[in-house]
Formats: C-alpha cells, sequence, structure tokens
C-alpha cells in the first residue's frame, strides 16, 4: 500500500513502471520490458486484479452504455488487425447500432469528431471532468460540440463502429494529465454491480 497504491500506482502497468522501470541501469538485458505483460498475462489467467479490497470501483462514473456487458479489458490483448500484441488503452462496451452513449460523469465537451478516421477512434467524444478526461470511440451520431456542458447519465450520441473498429461497440478511456494524456483503467471508476443473494 505504501510504495504503491498510496501514490495512485493501482494497475499492472502503472506498478511495472516503478518496479520493473524498461532501461534501468541494474537491467542490463532489459528483461524489465516482459515484466508488465508476463503479470498481465497472469492476472487474466486468474480472473484479473481484485485489489484485495471489496470495494472494486470508487463509483463515480455512471455506465456509458445500457449495460456494463464487455467485451474487451484495458491492458496488452491480441491485436484485433494482425498478429502479436497491443496495448489497448481503455474498455470496449457492447452496444449495438444506434443505442444511446451517456456521459460517465459531469462536465464539459472539448473534443467532438462527428466525421472521419478521427485517429482510429472515428467519431468521438472526450468530456473534460476537471481532474480526468473521458473519451468514447467509435460511435455513429455524435450529439454535442465543443464547449456544451453535460450532466452525468446525459446521452451524448449513438453507438457504431467508425474509425478503427471491428464491429459495433463502445470504445471508453479515461486519461489523465491532458486530452490524449496517460490513460488508465476505467474499470477502477465503476462500482461493480452486487451479486444477487442465492435463494
Amino acid at each position: 500500500y505504501r510504495v504503491y497504491i498510496s501514490q495512485g500506482l493501482v494497475t499492472i502497468q502503472q506498478i511495472g513502471a516503478k518496479y520493473a522501470p524498461i532501461g534501468a541501469n541494474n537491467d542490463p538485458t532489459n528483461l524489465n520490458r516482459n515484466w508488465v505483460p508476463v503479470v498481465t498475462n497472469i492476472a487474466n489467467e486468474l480472473g484479473g486484479l481484485s485489489m484485495n479490497c471489496e470495494v472494486m470501483g470508487t463509483g463515480e462514473f455512471a455506465l456509458p452504455t445500457g449495460s456494463m456487458s464487455i467485451t474487451s479489458n484495458f491492458g496488452y490483448r491480441s491485436d484485433p488487425f494482425g498478429g502479436g500484441t497491443e496495448f489497448h488503452k481503455g474498455t470496449d462496451f457492447a452496444c449495438s447500432r444506434g443505442d444511446a452513449i451517456y456521459a460517465a460523469d459531469g462536465g464539459q465537451i472539448v473534443v467532438s469528431v462527428k466525421s472521419g478516421y478521427g485517429g482510429g477512434y472515428g467519431h468521438h467524444v472526450i468530456i473534460s471532468h476537471g481532474d480526468k478526461f473521458t473519451l468514447y470511440g467509435h460511435m455513429e451520431h455524435v450529439d454535442v460540440d465543443v464547449g456544451d456542458t453535460v450532466q452525468k447519465g446525459q446521452k451524448i450520441g449513438t453507438c457504431g463502429t467508425t474509425g478503427s473498429s471491428t464491429g459495433y461497440h463502445l470504445h471508453f478511456e479515461v486519461q489523465l494529465g491532458g486530452i490524449y494524456g496517460e490513460r488508465v483503467d476505467p474499470m477502477t471508476y465503476f462500482q461493480p454491480a452486487k451479486k444477487e443473494e442465492d435463494e
């Protein structure tokens, strides 16, 4: 807790940058470059990180889609467009064409791309929440403009498959330190659904 969690280092990528920094003087054969992907694979095989807490998320964000059906998590994954692995900078939520996309929290629209490739994000929106930003990618229609103020849960567009996408879904990111800045695991900002008690 003292060395990592208390300093906001809670993801494997964040911890790896401190625990096994790439290019460290005491790592002449560059073994540290393997630490994050290897530990990520082990954690995923065991069911993912739990953070050893009863509550996994802060409950700060509302769901940006109608359900918490996740098709691709934050972190290393097989590249859907070719061989090898890639670092997935967000969480993909399942949705169908035309489904509403909602603001996860209140804030101001700072990016609104309504056409084109959008750097791979396609039609997308970024909302500033003051200390962080949320990105909503691959939308079919964007209903908001730069400068608009939105409320938590307000519809901002519809589900699509624009940009670099293999099918209908919402790519959702949390960014720190500026627009398109450091990406962190979005799931730490959601409150997981409580399991129903057995009857």
